[in-house]
């Protein structure tokens, strides 16, 4: 989803982007392999990360020893600090926590440097979309939600649309099988699912966005390969894609992941209110 138009004619003086490539979050699930691509592709990135020791040890996995620039800044205040220092032509950002930190990372990041990142949650995703005509100005691209789930839905759907009327009702169903390693859930998505809790179900209706009970409204869907899953509403950066992209005045966006068991349902509340908070949040996410 490209949360801006592009650019003027050109940027401010003596704020010229270096031309590098940078990956927050660079150790991480997402990070790696994208650094791994960036490289098949000729391009070198600069590794952006916390740890010191995870950085170096990514650096010789990738084959490519001091080649590789590296960036150790630990929290969003000492990233945005280095990215406007250093002045990077793109940053990607795999850190999650977008609803905090997503604006100042992008905003660091003009005038002239470009920002994506995987949000895929209703906090951010708005967020980011009204630095629009800040982003024009300054000569900068703002891109969000530019992970699998949600281009995945908005691509649908407009492919769907094209053509048509603008539709009364657009439900998309998010039919997701998730491939992770072992060990536990890394801190982004972590992050994206606890804040997914923390605002509760939504959905369209009438053209406005409304409260809705996570798991609302399951359906059985059968798959190609005869098995069947359970699908139900939850909270996501792909409702609001699938809005845009259709016109449509009622909205529902649904996953296989959303619980639809009743101790689930039953015990949904009581979590969204324990994980709301921010200082219950962080040590949720650090373990």
């Amino acid at each position: 989803m490209d949360a801006t138009a592009h650019t003027p004619e050109s940027a401010p003086a003596g704020t010229d982007p270096t031309g590098e490539v940078w990956i927050l979050g660079a150790t991480g699930r997402i990070g790696r392999p994208v650094a791994a691509r960036l490289l098949a592709q000729g391009l070198t990135p600069v590794l952006v990360g916390r740890d010191s020791e995870r950085l170096h040890r990514l650096r010789e996995d990738l084959g490519r020893g001091a080649d590789v620039p590296l960036v150790v800044a630990d929290g969003t205040e000492a990233v945005v600090a280095e990215i406007g220092r250093r002045r990077p032509a793109v940053v990607v950002n795999t850190l999650g926590g977008y609803g905090d930190a997503a604006v100042r990372t992008a905003r660091a990041c003009m005038p002239g440097g470009h920002y994506l990142d995987l949000a895929n949650d209703l906090t951010a995703l708005p967020r980011l979309f009204a630095l629009q005509h800040e982003a024009v100005d300054a000569g900068s691209s703002v891109l969000t939600g530019v992970g699998f789930g949600v281009l995945a839905t908005e691509a649908v759907v407009v492919s769907l649309c094209e053509g048509r009327p603008t539709p009364d009702h657009v439900r998309v169903d998010a039919l997701a099988s998730v491939g992770t390693e072992a060990g536990v859930v890394g801190e982004a998505l972590a992050g994206s699912l606890l804040d997914g809790l923390a605002i509760g179900g939504r959905r369209y209706r009438g053209g406005r966005l409304v409260g809705d009970r996570i798991g609302a409204d399951p359906q059985r869907i059968a798959l190609p390969d005869g098995e069947s899953v359970t699908a139900a509403g939850i909270s996501s950066g792909e409702l609001l894609a699938a809005q845009r992209a259709s016109g449509a005045l009622s909205v529902t966006a649904a996953s296989n992941h959303a619980p639809t068991g009743r101790a689930a349902r039953l015990a949904l509340p009581l979590l969204s209110a324990l994980v709301s908070p921010r200082p219950v949040r962080r040590p949720a996410l650090r373990g």
